[in-house]
Parts: structure tokens; sequence; C-alpha cells
């Protein structure tokens, strides 16, 4: 594969990089980026990018994927997005600085279809008689239930003669409401020849909207958190002669830094490092857990891992492979708090850190607390 992304403000370097290929970027003996040469090939925002992608340990062959989705593969609903955010950087708009705050609409404490009835109007799709007419599926644009003017959404759920100002414009939730009721009064209108009146869909959206939001104060109040029903959750010992590794890991966004922590622990809770640590010690039965579920899951998946991550996932299951009596696990972070705890030291470290049948104090306590908790339990 030939190297990508050589900028204008580095095209001095074209001619010496030219031919270059992207694996005399990587150490080959150590699975790691050449950050020296990465640096003096790229931009230095490009150059954070290439070395922050992880790198196969078993030298699996490279592939291809799509970086605009979670799970790295195509589909129609990805094609449309990135279409729209084409068209929008085409237009030179920021979604910071968009006509419309869209957060506003999908935070309206309304029904779904009434957020998405709006997010129609707003985006002109609504076959009005206007957007018919364009589409010469109809001749006549004209408003069919006042007759002065031409109808689009505009005109359909704001001017038209025959909404009579049904609500205050102020009330945001309720005119949305009502927004959706006219709709429907205009569409019974047309096929069925009914007419409602404007003040029986005030009054339909203004029952319909107190209903809802009744509903979801009720809902609020008996909902349980899913950690109220986790509080029993703790750390538990493996049984026999199973070793369990807990891991877990994470990125300090402000300083730019990624952590791990890995605490492996025996059947007395003692704390004894991940899957090379155990491969070396040549432990047989092993169990690692954590609570990042949808690694788990993709370890534990037979599909092909594509996400941007899927190198260092097929290389864990490859280990996985050969060793029948090791697996991995999920548990919820009440259950993994020394790993935790273990990443967020890690973050406030350089380089990485070791330590033995020990570990930094303010971890040591929860160790202490989760083996007393083995032996009572």
């Amino acid at each position: 594969m030939e190297l990508f992304g050589i900028t204008e403000a580095r095209t001095g370097l074209e001619g010496r990089y030219c031919d270059a290929k992207v694996d005399e970027l990587i150490d080959g003996r150590r699975g790691v980026w050449k950050e020296e040469l990465v640096k003096e090939v790229f931009t230095e925002d490009e150059a954070k990018i290439v070395c922050s992608l992880p790198i196969s340990k078993s030298g699996l062959p490279d592939k291809q994927i799509l970086g605009y989705t979670k799970d790295g593969l195509f589909s129609v609903k990805s094609a449309y997005h990135m279409e729209m955010c084409r068209k929008r950087r085409e237009k030179g708009e920021k979604s910071e600085g968009s006509w419309f705050d869209w957060r506003k609409l999908w935070n309206l404490n309304v029904p779904g279809v009434v957020k998405v009835f709006l997010w129609k109007a707003l985006n002109d799709c609504l076959p009005t008689r206007n957007n018919l007419k364009k589409r010469k599926v109809i001749e006549d644009a004209y408003c069919p239930i006042c007759g002065t003017e031409e109808e689009t959404v505009t005109h359909a759920l704001w001017s038209c003669r025959g909404l009579l100002s049904l609500v205050a414009k102020e009330d945001l939730e309720l005119v949305a409401v009502v927004m959706r009721g006219v709709w429907f009064r205009r569409n019974a209108f047309i096929f069925e020849k009914k007419f409602t009146g404007p003040g029986t869909v005030i009054e339909q959206a203004t029952v319909s909207l107190e209903n809802f939001q009744m509903a979801q104060t009720i809902r609020k109040e008996v909902r349980v958190r899913p950690e109220w029903g986790r509080k029993g959750c703790r750390w538990k010992a493996p049984v026999g002669d199973f070793i369990k590794v807990n891991w877990d890991a994470g990125m300090s966004v402000k300083d730019g830094r990624v952590g791990t922590g890995v605490v492996i622990r025996d059947g007395n809770g003692e704390v004894l490092r991940a899957m090379k640590l155990c491969a070396k010690l040549n432990f047989e039965n092993v169990i690692f857990e954590g609570d990042a579920l949808a690694v788990v899951k993709a370890i534990n998946g037979e599909r092909e891992s594509w996400e941007w991550y899927g190198q260092l996932v097929e290389d864990m299951k490859g280990v996985l492979k050969n060793r029948k009596r090791w697996s991995v696990q999920h548990v919820f972070k009440e259950g993994n708090q020394v790993a935790h705890h273990l990443f967020k030291v890690s973050l406030s470290f350089i380089e990485e850190q070791i330590w033995m049948e020990c570990c930094p104090p303010e971890v040591q306590k929860i160790v202490i607390q989760e083996n007393l908790y083995t032996v009572n339990s």
C-alpha cells in the first residue's frame, strides 16, 4: 500500500517518499509506528491520526474499512449521511452554525412522530401541493382549504386563513403537536371530504400533549436506573485453578492520552497483567473480564471485525483460538473497580508501570475490600 495524505505544506518530501510503503513507517519487530518518521512525512495533525491507528501484533494482512461508520461496513444509510455531509460542506455549513439548531427539535417533550413530522416540514419533505406540482404529480398548486395561495409547507402549517391563529406561537411544544394535527386535518379534507374546526384541532392537540407529558413524568418517577439494580454487583473471584484478568481503558480528551488498567488475580483475590503476560507465564485457565460490552461481543462474535480496532480484535481471537480454556466475558463497571481505577492512575504516568503482588495505595484499598467480600461470601 502506498503512502497517502502528503499535504501541500509538505510537498518537498514528495520526491523522497513518492514510492514509499506504509510498512516502512512501522517497526515490525516491536509492532509500533515509527513516530519520528511519521512526523517527518505528515503534518502534525495527520501524524497524530496515523500514530493512533492500532497495528496487528500477529501480522494480519491490511484491509480497507469504511471510516464513516462505527462498524467499518458500508450501508445505504451510511451513504446517505456521507452525501448529506458532502452537501453541507459545499454550502460552507457547520453543525454549530447551521440555520437551525436540530437539538432543540429532538429535545422537545412531544411524541416521536411529532418530531419526525417537524423534521420533514423543516426539510420541505411534506407532500404539499406545491411540492407535488414540482414533481409533476398535479397541475394545481393552490391550497385546497383557502384557495387563495399556493400550498407550501409554510402556508399549510402557518399562514393559511383556515388556521385562524389556532395557538399562541410562543408555546413551541403545543405548536408542534397542533401543526401535525393541522396536516392530518388537511389530509382528511382532501381524501375524505371531512373538515375539522380549528377549535377541535387545538383541543385534540392539547389533550394529546398533556397525556403524553403526564405519561413521561410517570415513567421518570417509576423508572429505575440500571445502576440501581447493580448495587450488589461486585468482583467475584475465579473458581478452582482459574486466573481472572480484569481490564479497563479510556481516554483523556483534554490531554489526548489513552490509559489502560489491567489486574490479574487468583482464586484468593491476590494481585498477580493481560493476554501477553498470561501467555508468557503459560497460564492455562484464564478468564478475561471487562465492562466494554461492544469489545467483548466483538471478540466472542463469529463475524470478522471491521471496526477501526478490528485488527486487535482479530489478534485476540487468534490467541483464544489456540487456548481453549481462556475466555472473555462482560462484567458491569461495579465489578471492575480495580481495573477502572488503575486506568485512571495510568493517565498520570509517561511510561508503562507494572506492580507485582502490590499496587498503588488508592487501588490497594479497593483490592482489600473486594478480598473481604470474597472471603465473607
